[in-house]
């Protein structure tokens, strides 16, 4: 192993161990763990906490607090899993949309 092999374990057991502190029924402090979470590790928070990250994301949509960050929530929803998703979703009805329409008018459906 070299430094950036222990450096990359370092970091996940960094972030794993902020995820349990901020589960962690008997934390005290795990709203604060929580908050401070997506600054550390984004990616952790992402996965661990989809639902308040996805709110997150929709409150800034609503009523953004600042200008300029309406946008900038749009684009940090396309950019997540969830919107990645819901893009595959989408094409992926018009490519069966297309192949239902050149089967009804090849005769075969």
């Amino acid at each position: 192993m070299n430094n950036t092999d222990v450096g990359y374990f370092l970091n996940l057991k960094n972030a794993l161990v902020m995820v349990w502190q901020a589960k962690n029924p008997l934390n005290a402090n795990r709203k604060v763990m929580k908050a401070c979470l997506p600054l550390v590790h984004p990616d952790a928070y992402r996965i661990f906490f989809p639902f308040s990250y996805l709110w997150g994301l929709i409150r800034n949509i609503v009523s953004p607090s600042e200008p300029m960050t309406r946008e900038s929530a749009w684009d940090n929803f396309w950019d997540s899993s969830f919107g990645e998703l819901l893009w595959l979703c989408i094409f992926g009805l018009i490519v069966v949309g297309v192949a239902i329409l050149i089967l009804k008018l090849s005769g075969k459906l």
